[in-house]
């Protein structure tokens, strides 16, 4: 999407407004309002529904082998198979799929928007020139900027929301907060490293693991309940 946009910008045509001192190229101010109507009146619900689909599948499947393995582990008891057909968890996959929807959505409509804005502006102004499209190329890189940040936050949510998910699945109400401890660590988040919490009641500053933008923080699962499974599940 960025790339059509830009190059719209990069094609030139008859003059609109010059560039007087340096003869740069006009911007086709009618053909990057044409991609700007294309995208608008274009549904990608079905495009961003296949990335999500893409990203929860495959943090889901990374956050299955860990839970399982980290609890065979701990108790010696297979419960991958328990927690892969878990109704429970395919619910919470279900919710956070159309959560990364929406974000995706969201991210390509606010970059329409200010692009759209920016050239209405710069119309007004009568300065539909190469500052124009500087401006619409940063626009594109704090938009690829904001995407990875969301895709890094994200990715810790989705880890940490599918460990409480299958955590609180197999009966264990409590967890020890275990930091990265390195530069990047927030101090709220490393003074908490090696405490105890129960997910629900979470820190009230910071919430659990993963839920502070792009928290690196895990949950190390605390077993002083009997794990709550059928006999035949834990045959």
């Amino acid at each position: 999407m960025t790339d059509d946009v830009e190059r719209a910008l990069q094609q030139p045509q008859g003059s609109f407004f010059m560039d007087d001192a340096k003869g740069f190229q006009a911007i086709r101010a009618k053909a990057l309002m044409k991609v700007l109507e294309k995208y608008e009146k274009s549904d990608r619900t079905s495009q961003a529904e296949n990335i999500a689909n893409g990203f929860v599948s495959r943090g889901d499947a990374q956050n299955h082998a860990e839970v399982s393995t980290n609890l065979k582990n701990q108790t010696g008891i297979d419960l991958s198979a328990y927690l892969r057909n878990s109704p429970n968890i395919a619910e919470r996959v279900n919710a956070l799929t159309a959560g990364n929807i929406q974000l995706i959505k969201s991210i390509r409509s606010q970059y329409l928007d200010k692009v759209q804005n920016a050239v209405m502006q710069a119309m007004v102004r009568g300065s539909l020139n190469k500052d124009l499209a500087a401006q619409i190329k940063d626009l594109g890189k704090t938009t690829e900027k904001r995407a990875m940040f969301i895709a890094r936050d994200q990715s810790s949510k989705l880890n940490a929301a599918l460990t409480q998910a299958r955590h609180e699945e197999v009966g264990i109400k409590k967890y020890m907060w275990s930091a990265s401890l390195d530069e990047r660590v927030r101090e709220s988040h490393a003074e908490k490293d090696g405490q105890i919490f129960e997910y629900v009641n979470p820190p009230a500053d910071t919430g659990h693991p993963g839920h502070d933008f792009n928290c690196r923080c895990v949950q190390i699962p605390v077993l002083d309940d009997v794990v709550n499974l059928k006999s035949e599940e834990t045959e």
